[in-house]
């Protein structure tokens, strides 16, 4: 509906009918602003778990063979090729634990910021929360038509005077 076509009668109908549907579409925007929190902090937490898996893999590994080098060093034997490969090993674990320990810790406070200034804790349930994609589009462009539509009328109204 074209808001610069309507007639006095018909742009103060129309706000009228807008106005009714204000506390409805208040619930549906608070909605909106709740899955979009569920959303925002499921992705943290998700982002996050998987940091600290990689980390922990990675960091038990490398303890693995530091203990593995430790026993290779004592035995002047075994100060073979697999020396060597549990050196250079350790050395590139190492390395990415240095490399990888920055993302986690940003991870891990940005999920700290979220839960401390959001309405949601990782108690509740998060993807019931948070919508389908679908659900969750739908419900954004209905609330964004009714926002734009509210707007062009209201201003139709003011451009007619009462």
């Amino acid at each position: 509906m074209d808001a610069r076509s309507l007639s006095k009668n018909e742009a103060f109908a129309r706000l009228d009918e807008l106005l009714a549907q204000l506390p409805a579409m208040e619930a549906r925007g608070a909605r909106l602003a709740t899955a979009r929190e569920a959303r925002q902090l499921r992705q943290l937490n998700d982002d996050y778990c998987a940091r600290t898996v990689e980390w922990e893999l990675i960091n038990a590994e490398c303890q693995e063979l530091m203990h593995e080098e430790e026993a290779l060093r004592e035995d002047a034997k075994t100060k073979t090729e697999r020396y060597g490969t549990v050196v250079a090993r350790i050395r590139f674990l190492s390395e990415l634990i240095a490399v990888r320990q920055a993302p986690h810790a940003r991870a891990h406070k940005a999920l700290d910021a979220t839960l401390e200034t959001g309405a949601l804790t990782l108690d509740d349930p998060l993807d019931d929360l948070a919508l389908d994609d679908d659900g969750f589009f739908s419900l954004e462009q209905a609330i964004t038509n009714y926002q734009q539509e509210y707007a062009a009328i209201l201003s139709r109204c003011k451009e007619l005077g009462t």
